[in-house]
């Protein structure tokens, strides 16, 4: 009785766990998509509107890339 309830629990955890690691897959594969872009990788910008506004193209591009492929 007592090792089936760790065992729930265990069960339990690594349910939570694994959705856990799904959203931080995604935001890996975020920034790693962020990262192909020089641009955003190497900041030759000095105002941050400037830099924002490539920001936004990129992530504009990386969804239009992901939808229409």
């Amino acid at each position: 009785l007592k090792s089936e309830t760790r065992r729930n629990e265990r069960l339990e955890e690594f349910e939570k766990m694994k959705e856990i690691y799904k959203q931080r897959f995604n935001v890996e594969k975020f920034f790693a998509w962020e990262d192909s872009y020089r641009k955003l990788v190497v900041r030759y910008e000095k105002l941050q509107c400037t830099f924002n506004g490539f920001r936004y193209l990129a992530f504009s591009m990386m969804n239009f890339r992901n939808v229409f492929n």
